[in-house]
């Protein structure tokens, strides 16, 4: 079957993959692929490669021997890079798949600018190799210090010192701290763009105060934030517990000092881990074509355009428990959240206290008609016995299967279309 799927996206991509031959490019952290001229693929890749080196060496920057190498898609110009970004004022974004991240950057971006946000989304990579909950005031601080990392022309040395970007706006902040690493705080919510680049000046100040002002105490008390988060504390009473103060007092305290005394961090680099010699080779169809319909499918999604032929674009909705229970007319409610890349069904569990509490999966795309969901239900809610991984399985528009990982029987419990394909509010 995943054959067929793959064959069937090859046709659906064909104007677009064939419009220049596409190769393969990787090294011992990044699996690439680009149909763009060599020297220019490799000039992005080496930055990557270099920046990489540079950004762990920063404290508290980790990459696991065991880690995924990253994807890197490097389209050929800025037309088919457009195909592939759900905004249309991007000029480079990253996005996790199946326990790795995919950079998505085209071969005509090569500004300051631009080359900031490489770095920016590849912080993001690194990021996500934990698989822990971050809330997103220490994601994005966590990709804007190490951003400003900044190589040296001869690169025997780099240094991560003063943003100067983000220095201002974090001096004087538009945005009040402890509503700023709240649960229900999001930085792009703004109309406003200096609301937004305050909010990421706050990320960043607050991020390398506790990550970068050498004291050891508070790597510990950001640890000790991190380990409550897990056990399903809201953001702001883990930082009050934890930090031993709510960040309004934080800043008054400490911050509003700190920013006009950051400390400068000057490295050399241990040439021994750094790998720029990228092998080349001509990319499958199989290995490429999938991964770009995937961004594709997603970015018209976000445009609005019917996919009708994307698994996810009609997956939301009802859908009756035909041998999932005794009970033919029980039916799960689907809905997608955080750009589809989280599945929420609704009345999946009850709690002790015999409330209904809603099924939390990932989602992985296999880029074909299969996903793996993992359980994150007892990250928020901890007294719940999660059941384990499913594997959903598209059968067609109104017919799903939901199998337990391994599952031993192919479509044992099988799904069907109740509302024929009217989607709910909530769906994608």
């Amino acid at each position: 079957m995943l054959v067929v799927a793959l064959c069937v996206l090859s046709c659906r991509l064909a104007i677009s993959a064939d419009s220049d031959e596409w190769f393969r490019y990787e090294n011992d952290f990044f699996l690439a692929y680009s149909n763009a001229e060599s020297h220019q693929a490799r000039k992005i890749l080496e930055d990557l490669e270099y920046f990489r080196a540079a950004a762990l060496r920063v404290p508290g920057i980790e990459l696991p021997e065991d880690a995924l190498k990253t994807i890197v898609l490097i389209p050929a110009t800025d037309e088919e890079y457009s195909e592939l970004a759900d905004n249309p004022n991007s000029v480079g974004f990253a996005q996790p798949l199946d326990g790795r991240t995919a950079i998505v950057f085209p071969a005509t971006s090569r500004t300051d600018t631009s080359k900031y946000i490489l770095h920016h989304e590849y912080a993001h990579a690194l990021a996500h190799v934990n698989s822990a909950d971050y809330p997103q005031w220490y994601t994005e601080g966590f990709a804007e210090i190490a951003s400003s990392v900044v190589i040296h022309k001869r690169r025997k040395s780099f240094y991560v010192g003063v943003h100067e970007g983000r220095f201002q706006e974090a001096k004087e902040p538009l945005i009040d701290w402890d509503t700023l690493i709240s649960d229900e705080f999001d930085a792009h919510a703004f109309d406003d763009m200096r609301m937004t680049a305050s909010a990421y000046a706050q990320f960043w100040l607050l991020a390398h105060f506790l990550m970068l002002s050498g004291s050891d105490e508070y790597l510990s008390k950001l640890e000790r934030y991190f380990a409550l988060i897990e056990q399903g504390q809201s953001s702001t009473s883990a930082f009050r517990e934890s930090i031993g103060m709510t960040a309004n007092e934080l800043w008054e305290a400490e911050l509003r000092r700190y920013i006009d005394h950051m400390p400068e961090y000057r490295h050399g680099f241990a040439h021994s881990s750094l790998d720029p010699s990228f092998e080349r080779s001509p990319a499958l169809e199989s290995s490429y074509v999938p991964i770009l319909t995937f961004f594709k499918d997603r970015a018209e999604l976000a445009r609005g355009i019917d996919r009708t032929s994307n698994p996810l674009s009609f997956i939301a909705g009802q859908w009756d428990r035909l041998k999932f229970s005794d009970q033919c007319t029980d039916t799960l409610d689907f809905h997608f959240r955080d750009g589809a890349d989280t599945l929420v069904m609704e009345d999946f569990y009850v709690a002790k206290n015999g409330d209904s509490v809603p099924a939390i999966f990932s989602v992985h795309h296999t880029y074909g008609t299969e996903f793996i969901l993992r359980n994150m239900t007892s990250t928020r809610y901890p007294e719940i016995t999660a059941t384990p991984d499913y594997q959903l399985t598209v059968r067609g528009n109104d017919v799903l299967c939901f199998d337990e990982v391994p599952a031993t029987t192919l479509c044992e419990r099988v799904l069907q279309r109740c509302d024929k394909g009217q989607l709910l509010d909530g769906g994608l």
